[in-house]
């Protein structure tokens, strides 16, 4: 999470010059349906419930919302060039993530 995070920081920040960015999730709603779909037989609309209910969650107890956890919507603010490495065979976050962040 440390690419999300840094991705997060960075919009229209003055002082750092460039970015070196390891395999960043497009948006954690995004992670979890991917991740889902890969471990569990899970249907979709199942999964969907259980994020709504943990992001619920998560905003009451942490005061924190889990869609604020979205590099897509930060990427066009950027105002330094990021280097991105992604590892094609990454068991955690799929490549097409990384891909969807140009």
């Amino acid at each position: 999470m440390g690419a999300v995070t840094a991705l997060l920081y960075l919009q229209g920040c003055t002082f750092i010059k460039a970015v070196v960015l390891d395999s960043p999730f497009a948006s954690f709603k995004s992670l979890v349906h991917d991740m889902a779909a890969k471990i569990t037989k899970i249907p979709s609309i199942i999964v969907n419930a259980a994020y709504k209910l943990l992001k619920s969650t998560v905003k009451t107890k942490a005061k924190f919302n889990l869609s604020d956890l979205n590099p897509e919507k930060a990427v066009p603010f950027l105002t330094v060039p990021a280097f991105f490495v992604v590892g094609v065979d990454d068991n955690i976050i799929p490549v097409q993530h990384t891909f969807s962040l140009f």
